[in-house]
């Protein structure tokens, strides 16, 4: 898996092949101040490649193979995990976190980053699921 980029929309994503289907993890940069990065995390499934340009971040889309989804998507997560620490938790505090479409989503996702050590939360009065990463953090093994 390789990291990207893309410095117009100031985030890190991975495109993967599962399948048919594409899928789509992104960890935008949301909110930057003098000691907290934000990044918001989504991921998407498609099954056309017009479909990831057009940048339709609100499809709802249940992936064919659900299984190799999860662990393509678990790696994915850590890959973009690892290089926001490497690049930022240096100098700064960063909270990483997403939202949900729906419960059934919501429960999937908590299900997962829970034992990571993630929590519920609000940010900027939006319902999420969050952690924060304390300024240099030592070890990269919880991830």
């Amino acid at each position: 898996m390789i990291v990207h980029y893309d410095e117009e929309n100031d985030e890190y994503f991975i495109k993967e092949r599962i399948g048919n289907q594409t899928m789509k993890m992104v960890f935008q940069m949301y909110n930057w101040n003098e000691d907290t990065i934000f990044f918001n995390v989504y991921l998407t499934l498609y099954n056309k490649r017009n479909q990831i340009n057009s940048n339709e971040t609100q499809v709802k889309m249940t992936g064919e193979n659900p299984l190799q989804t999860f662990f393509v998507v678990r790696k994915a997560f850590r890959y973009l995990v690892w290089k926001v620490l490497d690049e930022y938790n240096w100098k700064y505090d960063l909270i990483i976190y997403c939202t949900w479409l729906d419960n059934r989503r919501r429960d999937a996702y908590y299900k997962y980053l829970s034992t990571l050590g993630y929590r519920y939360g609000r940010i900027d009065g939006e319902k999420c699921i969050f952690k924060r990463y304390k300024k240099g953090m030592e070890s990269y093994e919880q991830i």
